[in-house]
């Protein structure tokens, strides 16, 4: 096609748009197209730091991504100096008021461009924005909205994602109450809730039992001694005498007289438990100095923060669960100050950009808040958290994929120079970013891989894979889908969109031969070579080490799927563990919403099932994978999942990273297995038991945190 020659300031504007028209017939421009183009100019700082109108800038550009990041493109200034230089030399030229404003988005062919000052006033600073809106069509440009809000400094983060919804939508109205102040991880502004003690009531114990009442006085000879212990505060030796008078009694009473001491054992107990409770509460306590000192805490003073709470955590769990009921107030209070910590550390990665950072310290605070006994609060906790994770997740799926594209535009101008070495390393840029970046999504490869075509250089890979003690894993990377079907079960309904953070997945559903090198033995039913292996689908064999006659292990219970996990996890020091139902429907669609992930008919070729099995499992990988290279994920064996379930589950379910219900008697299984018809091996398809159930149908396959 033949650009249009123009002797004017928007001659370069249309070689660009042109560049993207010649390219569509691959589909690059497809998406370009749909997305409005917005410009954030320079904040200009009026009497006050330049860093606090950056500050402003990059907070306008956050909340934009986060709210917008689908509807807009967001121009950056790497790409306006390259491929807009009419723009450039009015930017450079400091120039910002109206009029330049108006021939810069005439210059970059902007739908939008915000602009403004951020000065100060007294003790507050003030906010003066404005979003000019131009028509493609007629190129008028007039005022969409307008900001002008003053403030203390403290609030400048809230400020300015607010004014950017305001500028974004004239009728948003900007809160100004209820507004949280936080300059970065202060230690000083996390909560430290005082525990308080329980005291050691005076033993008052008598008995008719002239016997009985011998024995109480001899015993409450010892409890002294364990009393004077804890008034020292050696809590531990206080311990150990009251567990001298319950292991006696236990021991060399009959029944029916420790029942006449009924009250006397209660009351020993109430001593254990507050000599647990002292000690964990100093032991709390010295850990909250550091909080309480209000210094600012830097990451690595944050994990050891982190460390040393989750040390009495898991001190607290493993006391005898008669005494660790008692103590759950404390528990609360670890587990909320984790919470905080994490979120603070997660605050902070979200403003710098950092957002798989944020993402994966507010999923450790988001994992916490679970395991809080209040409901009242782990409600309040988790809602907040949730609300972040999703923020975070699109912001930052948002902001790659801008960035990117903005790269390939670049790009693909300079191929069209003829600068190739220009465009080669641009492109490398592209490629750098994608494949370091904790948020990557396969849409950003995927418009890597089509520019990669046209400039000639290697594609990107759409899959990732890994081994880890013996088991292949493929990288399943974060993203939405519509989870459910209106057209299934009840249990299947209402079809709701849901979140979920990127994953390692086990290629294949686990093998014999591997559970047995973790567990130490096999619990199949179907052992030996399967006939299968005579008569393979061409190409559909996919060999792995060790795996070419591999039948997958089956006649485990959750709880022996969940044992292997543990195992693996120790063992090879990685965070091993079942797919949540949510995660293992994603992996099964990769991107379908089909019946199946081939399509909406039954298809022999992608599954073993009633209709093909002979009545027994195959060996893995024998049948064709899905499209993010996962084998068996319908058919074969059911596999366990790590949620309990609820029939209405989908109806409260949340949009970022279900867990599942809190309470349940059955656990989840899903994909179907050879035994089953070709309804049960539907991608929706849920189906349960208890969590003891062992069947020559049941298996299961690992899933590793994205971290590890």
């Amino acid at each position: 096609m033949t650009m249009r020659r123009i002797a004017s300031k928007c001659a370069l504007l249309l070689a660009a748009t042109t560049i993207a028209v010649m390219i569509s017939a691959d589909g690059i421009s497809e998406e370009t197209e749909k997305k409005k183009k917005i410009y954030i100019s320079s904040i200009n700082a009026e009497g006050i730091p330049k860093s606090i109108a950056k500050r402003v800038r990059e907070g306008l550009s956050l909340a934009i991504f986060g709210n917008y990041g689908r509807q807009y493109h967001v121009l950056d200034d790497d790409a306006i100096r390259v491929m807009y230089s009419q723009a450039e030399k009015i930017l450079a030229s400091g120039c910002t008021d109206y009029s330049c404003m108006t021939q810069i988005a005439d210059g970059i062919n902007a739908d939008e461009i915000i602009y403004g000052e951020v000065r100060r006033e007294g003790p507050k600073i003030r906010l003066v924005l404005s979003n000019l809106q131009r028509s493609r069509k007629t190129l008028s440009i007039g005022t969409k909205s307008k900001v002008s809000v003053s403030f203390p400094e403290s609030q400048l983060d809230h400020f300015a994602a607010e004014a950017a919804l305001k500028l974004m939508d004239s009728r948003y109205r900007i809160k100004k109450k209820g507004i949280s102040v936080d300059e970065g991880i202060s230690l000083k502004t996390i909560k430290v809730g005082r525990v308080k003690g329980l005291d050691i009531a005076v033993m008052r114990f008598t008995s008719s039992d002239d016997i009985i009442s011998q024995m109480l006085g001899y015993l409450k000879g010892i409890v002294e001694k364990g009393d004077a212990s804890f008034k020292r505060k050696e809590y531990g030796g206080a311990r150990s005498e009251y567990g001298v008078v319950l292991e006696r009694i236990k021991s060399k009473l009959v029944p029916e007289q420790q029942r006449k001491m009924h009250d006397f054992i209660s009351g020993v107990k109430k001593r254990i438990v507050s000599a647990y409770f002292m000690e964990i509460k100093g032991d709390i306590e010295k850990i909250d100095e550091n909080l309480q000192s209000g210094k600012r805490g830097s990451e690595s003073m944050l994990e050891d923060l982190i460390k040393r709470y989750n040390a009495v955590s898991e001190r607290i769990d493993g006391i005898p669960g008669e005494y660790r009921g008692e103590l759950a107030p404390l528990q609360g209070a670890v587990i909320e100050r984790m919470i905080s910590i994490s979120e603070k550390k997660g605050d902070a990665a979200y403003r710098e950009y950092r957002f798989g950072d944020a993402i994966a310290d507010y999923g450790r605070a988001a994992r916490r808040a679970v395991r809080i006994g209040n409901s009242r609060n782990r409600i309040k906790h988790k809602k907040r958290l949730d609300k972040k994770l999703k923020t975070a997740r699109e912001t930052g799926e948002s902001y790659l994929s801008n960035r990117v594209k903005s790269l390939l535009d670049q790009a693909s101008f300079y191929n069209l120079k003829d600068e190739t070495d220009n465009a080669r390393d641009t492109m490398e840029r592209a490629r750098s970013l994608i494949e370091k970046s904790k948020v990557e999504t396969w849409d950003a490869r995927k418009q890597y891989n089509r520019y990669a075509a046209v400039i000639k250089v290697e594609k990107l890979s759409l899959t990732r894979t890994r081994e880890i003690g013996g088991i292949a894993f493929v990288y399943i990377h974060s993203g939405s889908f519509l989870m459910g079907s209106n057209d299934g079960e009840s249990d299947e309904k209402p079809a709701h969109r849901v979140a979920v953070d990127g994953f390692w997945m086990g290629k294949f559903e686990i093998t014999q031969s591997q559970y047995e090198a973790i567990m130490g033995k096999n619990p199949s039913h179907f052992m030996g070579t399967p006939k299968s292996h005579l008569s393979l689908h061409p190409g559909a064999l996919i060999r792995e080490k060790g795996l070419e006659f591999e039948r997958p292990v089956e006649n485990v219970s959750w709880k022996d799927a969940v044992e292997f996990c543990r195992r693996f996890s120790r063992k090879y020091v990685v965070r091993a563990r079942l797919p949540y139902e949510a995660e293992w429907e994603y992996a099964a669609r990769a991107g379908t919403t089909t019946k199946y992930y081939w399509g909406s008919s039954i298809n022999g070729d992608y599954c073993w099932y009633k209709g093909n099995s002979d009545k027994s499992t195959h060996t893995v990988g024998r049948k064709k994978p899905n499209a993010w290279g996962l084998f068996d994920m319908s058919g074969n064996v059911w596999e366990w999942c790590l949620d309990r379930y609820d029939k209405n589950y989908y109806r409260k379910s949340p949009a970022s990273n279900p867990g599942g219900p809190s309470s349940g008697k059955y656990r989840l299984l899903r994909g179907g297995s050879w035994g089953g018809n070709a309804d049960d091996i539907r991608s929706a398809f849920r189906d349960r038991d208890i969590p003891a159930y062992r069947g020559d149908g049941t298996g299961f396959r690992v899933v590793i945190s994205a971290g590890d």
